[in-house]
C-alpha cells in the first residue's frame, strides 16, 4: 500500500511505480482534489494500485460523518466512517464499487453480502462516466446521510428491482427427477 501522498509526487515517477490505467490516474487526482478542499470531510488513507495493468485500484478512503443527522431507525454512524473503493481499470466507463470492513451495516437497506454498499438500483443508466469521482462521491455522501436518517428506502421512493448476482465459487446442480412445469 502506498500513503496518500504518493499521488503528490511528479506524476512521472508515481506513472513509473504503479500500473494505473488512465482512468484509475483521473479518478485519483479527482479524489484528491476532493480530499484537498476546504473543509472536506474526506480524507484519503491509503491508496493500493492494481498488481497488474487492468486490474482494480483500492482507495481507502474515511469520512466524517459527525455533522450527518440521524433518525430512530437509521443506521448509527462512527465519527468517521472507513470506505473502501475499488476503483476498475475502465474507469469511467466503468464505475467504482464501495465496501466496508465490518459488518455493522448488515441487515440494513442497500447493503449487500453485509459489506458492499449499493449506490444504483440501476447503474447501467444512473452512472453518469462524465460526473467522474465528484458525482460519485456525492452519491456515497448521499447514502451515508440517507442511512442515518432512515430513508435509504423511503415512502413512495421506486423500489431495488429483483438483483441476481453472478458468483464464481456457486455451484448449482438440476436434479433429473425435478418436477416439470
Amino acid at each position: 500500500m502506498l500513503p496518500r501522498d504518493w499521488i503528490s509526487l511528479p506524476r512521472q515517477l508515481w506513472d513509473l511505480a504503479v500500473t494505473l490505467s488512465n482512468g484509475q490516474a483521473k479518478a485519483l487526482e479527482q479524489l484528491e482534489r476532493i480530499a484537498s478542499a476546504p473543509d472536506s470531510a474526506l480524507r484519503i488513507d491509503y491508496i493500493d494500485p492494481p498488481a497488474d495493468e487492468g486490474n482494480s485500484a483500492v482507495v481507502d478512503l474515511s469520512i466524517d460523518c459527525r455533522l450527518l443527522e440521524w433518525a430512530e431507525g437509521g443506521l448509527k454512524l462512527n465519527a468517521r466512517e472507513s470506505i473502501r473503493l475499488s476503483i476498475p481499470s475502465r474507469f469511467p466507463h466503468s464505475y467504482p464499487s464501495v465496501w466496508v470492513g465490518h459488518r455493522r451495516f448488515q441487515g440494513h437497506p442497500h447493503v449487500q453480502w453485509a459489506r458492499h454498499i449499493c449506490l444504483y438500483q440501476a447503474p447501467d443508466t444512473e452512472w453518469r462516466p462524465e460526473g467522474g469521482m465528484f458525482d460519485f462521491m456525492r452519491r456515497v455522501h448521499a447514502w451515508f446521510k440517507d442511512a442515518a436518517l432512515n430513508q435509504l428506502d423511503a415512502d413512495g421512493a421506486p423500489l431495488h428491482p429483483p438483483a441476481v448476482y453472478s458468483s464464481t465459487d456457486t455451484n448449482v446442480c438440476i436434479n433429473a427427477d425435478t418436477p416439470s412445469i
